[in-house]
């Protein structure tokens, strides 16, 4: 079945469970997302970009064609970078437009003594949690990972396709169906216009509530972290 195609059952099947909302509300800022439906991350090397952040990472967001729509930079001390391993640290991550305007921020906070490992997305223009994502990952199984709505309701899962290879992520809604993906395994022609085989990416239906788009991006960015840090 082709991308389109896909694409196309997808929209109809989250359709018919109302999970389709209007975009009139969007949050400042996240306009960009509206008519994506990709998002591709590429890794930095460090350069200084914007100033008054040390930084442990960058990343360029690109579109299905290649352009440059958002940076991603992190503000992570040296003190917890040199204490925790690259999958396991605390982290404050932040987006921006290309404007240098900071739409989102992702925090990860320290979870020694808590039972689930959670990233909180924060939109920056309204100063409100609009989602967050919780790592529900048992030994020996697939990577799984539960992305809860700002009203804290289920979402979507993100399951890992593969138990030692962590890859490919398929993203399901919460009746189920699969309407995206994350990772790593594209189609030539994206390779193609992106310029690199290795780079990450999010896939999710155009139409999509873009604060969702929102907290889908921002688990693609904690997975290519969490899973392909370089």
């Amino acid at each position: 079945m082709s991308l389109s195609d896909r694409f196309r059952l997808s929209e109809r099947s989250i359709a018919s469970r109302g999970s389709l909302r209007s975009n009139r509300l969007c949050p400042p800022g996240l306009e960009v997302l509206l008519p994506l439906s990709h998002v591709f991350i590429k890794q930095k090397s460090s350069d200084h970009v914007f100033t008054g952040y040390e930084t442990r990472n960058k990343y360029i967001l690109k579109t299905l064609e290649g352009k440059k729509v958002l940076w991603a930079i992190e503000s992570t001390d040296e003190c917890v970078r040199c204490c925790f391993t690259d999958s396991t640290r605390p982290f404050d991550l932040h987006i921006f437009n290309e404007n240098k305007r900071k739409i989102l921020k992702l925090s990860l906070p320290l979870s020694w003594f808590e039972p689930v490992t959670q990233l909180y997305v924060n939109c920056s223009s309204i100063s409100t949690t609009i989602g967050r994502i919780e790592n529900r990952t048992r030994f020996f199984h697939r990577p799984l990972y539960v992305v809860k709505d700002e009203a804290g309701n289920t979402a979507f899962t993100i399951k890992a396709t593969s138990l030692m290879q962590c890859d490919e992520f398929k993203v399901r809604d919460a009746m189920g169906t699969e309407i995206g993906k994350i990772g790593k395994l594209w189609a030539p022609n994206i390779k193609e216009s992106i310029g690199d085989d290795n780079i990450f990416g999010v896939e999710f239906p155009p139409d999509l509530e873009v604060k969702h788009k929102a907290v889908l991006l921002s688990a693609c960015l904690w997975l290519d972290m969490r899973y392909h840090e370089s």
